[in-house]
C-alpha cells in the first residue's frame, strides 16, 4: 500500500489526501496516515529556515485536526444554511452564489470567527487535544 501510494504521489505531486484516499480505496484519515508514514507531511526546508529565522516554536500536533479548522465551524455551516434548498444550473452558478454570500458578510463576522478560533484552540490545549464543542 505504501509503495502504491508513493507511486501515485510521484506521478502527481499536487494530489490531495482525498484524491489519494479515493485511488487507494481508503478513508481520508488513512490516506493522511500513509502520507505521514511516507514522510511527505514533514515541514519543507524553506519553511524550517523561516521558522528558525523568526525564532518560532513549532508545536506538536496531528497533521489534521478537524476540531480546529476555521472554515468548518465558521464558514461552511452558515454557508450551507444560506444555500440550503437552492438549485443551481451549473458550477458557475454555485461559484457565483458562494462568492456573493461571502461578499455580503460583514467584516466583523469574519473577525469574530477568527477570534472564536483562538478560544477553541485554547480549549483544545486545555483538554490536551480532546474534542472541543463549539
Amino acid at each position: 500500500m505504501l509503495q502504491r501510494a508513493d507511486d501515485i504521489i510521484h506521478a502527481d505531486r499536487r494530489i490531495t489526501s482525498r484524491q489519494l484516499a479515493v485511488q487507494l480505496a481508503v478513508s481520508n484519515g488513512s490516506a493522511m496516515e500513509i502520507i505521514d508514514a511516507l514522510g511527505y507531511s514533514k515541514v519543507c526546508a524553506r519553511c524550517q529556515e523561516a521558522i528558525a529565522k523568526f525564532g518560532w516554536t513549532v508545536l506538536p500536533h496531528p497533521s489534521y485536526s478537524p476540531d480546529l479548522v476555521p472554515s468548518d465551524f465558521h464558514l461552511f455551516g452558515p454557508l450551507k444554511d444560506a444555500l440550503r434548498g437552492a438549485r443551481f444550473e451549473d458550477d458557475k452558478s454555485v461559484i457565483l452564489a458562494v462568492r456573493t454570500w461571502l461578499r455580503e458578510q460583514e467584516r466583523s463576522w469574519y473577525r469574530e470567527g477568527i477570534h472564536a478560533l483562538a478560544s477553541r484552540w485554547r480549549k483544545a490545549v486545555d483538554l490536551d487535544g480532546g474534542f472541543v464543542e463549539k
